[in-house]
């Protein structure tokens, strides 16, 4: 299974850059293979409801063909990590190859 985490905007170095590091390192080892990261160019009004609208286009289409989408929104439905990691280890026995967070 591959992991793509799609980001809006520019990740730049330092402690976000690290984690994204760490993560990346600890999924290599474990069963669910690779993260890569896809950015998604930011729009310019903050905010506004054309922005997160060319974001979400340019989202869907940076996906992957085959993958499983996982939005993560502050007002979404709360998983903790053990739940979504087993939701994770459904897909993966499921054979869900491509699963973008």
């Amino acid at each position: 299974m591959r992991l793509t985490l799609l980001a809006v905007g520019r990740l730049r170095s330092g402690a976000l850059q690290s984690l994204l590091d760490e993560y990346r390192k600890r999924l290599g080892a474990g069963p669910l293979g690779p993260l890569a990261i896809r950015e998604v160019e930011a729009g310019r009004q903050k905010g506004s409801p054309a922005r997160k609208a060319k974001e979400a286009q340019l989202s869907l289409k940076a996906l992957p063909k085959d993958a499983r989408l996982i939005a993560l929104d502050e007002q979404g439905r709360n998983f903790d990590s053990r739940a979504f990691a087993m939701r994770l280890g459904d897909w993966k026995a499921e054979g869900v190859a491509r699963s973008p967070l």
